[in-house]
């Protein structure tokens, strides 16, 4: 079992993959976590960013070597519709490279719709890097789904949760993953890279999503902090 949050799991956990493959024909990315204060990971970063974001960059690029020799292969990232203004209230999500780890002000939402953001920007920079390796990078909204994301959070909050989730009639865990298996195996699929898809249609992501020098940086920021170079 790999802790995302945790460099030290991740590197464990590619090295005995190598030991026993030497191909992989998919990577599905979609680790979640929320807190309502901040907290840090074993790597003293903050947590949902270790776990949601830069755990899922250093395990996509560690294994990026058996994706190429499992070509076609797909790697996916869950995402979602909340790094876009007005959604789960306020602007649209950005990359705070000044406050990054949120160690100066730490707000749930902001961090939230950064992190997706950051998810976005990464399988978008992770496909022009791979442009003619044969592996497909794309990332995915399965759509309000029926999740135990928040299991964690006081009870007046699941409360409030179970209210929302009663009135919007969210989809089940097994219609979410439907989506998910589509976008992993559907043959129509295996040359379409770098999109934003919402449930099994291609949807627009923010216009922050696209600033490329941006994306850049983050790929560069996120090397630093994981201590390791990666061509893609």
């Amino acid at each position: 079992m790999t802790d995302l949050s945790s460099q030290a799991s991740i590197w464990r956990s590619a090295e005995v993959f190598e030991a026993r493959h030497h191909e992989l024909h998919g990577l599905l990315n979609c680790a979640g976590i929320r807190v309502l204060n901040r907290r840090v990971s074993l790597d003293a970063l903050e947590l949902m960013f270790a776990a949601e974001y830069l755990g899922h960059f250093l395990l996509t690029n560690l294994l990026v070597p058996a994706l190429r020799a499992g070509a076609p292969s797909r790697v996916i990232t869950i995402s979602g519709e909340g790094h876009k203004a007005g959604v789960e209230g306020g602007a649209a999500g950005t990359i705070d490279f000044d406050d990054l780890q949120a160690e100066r002000s730490f707000s749930v939402f902001k961090q939230c719709k950064q992190v997706v953001l950051a998810k976005i920007m990464f399988t978008y920079e992770l496909a022009r890097r791979l442009t003619g390796t044969g592996i497909a990078a794309n990332t995915l909204d399965p759509g309000f789904t029926r999740t135990g994301l928040i299991r964690n959070f006081p009870s007046y909050v699941r409360l409030l949760a179970q209210i929302r989730m009663a009135l919007a009639r969210p989809q089940t865990p097994e219609e979410g993953a439907s989506h998910v298996v589509w976008l992993a195996t559907a043959p129509e699929l295996e040359d379409v890279t770098g999109r934003y898809f919402v449930q099994r249609q291609e949807g627009r992501s923010s216009p922050e999503c696209c600033d490329e020098a941006t994306a850049r940086r983050l790929w560069e920021v996120s090397e630093r902090l994981v201590g390791q170079r990666f061509g893609a």
